[in-house]
């Protein structure tokens, strides 16, 4: 019940207050419960999802489910994307930021295109987040400072 809560607030938030639009290839309407998601393994601490698009090609909304207690190695992203939480604990870290907010369910993150950040899910619980990028989603790791 709190997942499906937290999923149609997500939906809301984002279609609403960034001003997204979502398409899908026909008129259809869609709905897709989070067991029944396809996950891929991108990386050995993080799955992905489709929600709509394809994040290989252009423009998606992508579901992704990041191990507890796992961390990304530094990178950046050729396009910019939006996020947000939908249970979990999450530190998405910008360089040079000092302190940066943990984010829990229904936190909101932007990502500028080419900025390095990493992120990390904190050890209490897996976390599952929602991306929506209007370009091809890809990671460029960076070395280590």
């Amino acid at each position: 019940m709190r997942l499906s809560m937290v999923l149609g607030l997500t939906a809301l938030i984002i279609t609403t207050f960034l001003g997204i639009s979502v398409s899908h290839a026909s008129d259809q309407h869609v709905a897709m419960p989070h067991g029944q998601m396809e996950f891929d393994e991108m990386a050995p601490y993080v799955d992905m999802a489709k929600a709509h698009g394809d994040m290989k090609e252009g423009a998606h909304g992508t579901v992704g489910k990041m191990k507890a207690d796992s961390k990304t190695p530094r990178h950046f992203h050729s396009n910019p994307y939006h996020g947000v939480v939908i249970s979990g604990t999450m530190v998405h870290e910008f360089d040079g930021e000092e302190n940066p907010p943990k984010l829990t369910a229904g936190s909101y993150w932007f990502t500028p295109a080419e900025k390095i950040h990493f992120t990390t899910c904190l050890p209490d619980e897996e976390c599952v987040f929602y991306i929506h990028a209007d370009g091809k989603f890809d990671m460029t790791e960076v070395e280590e400072k």
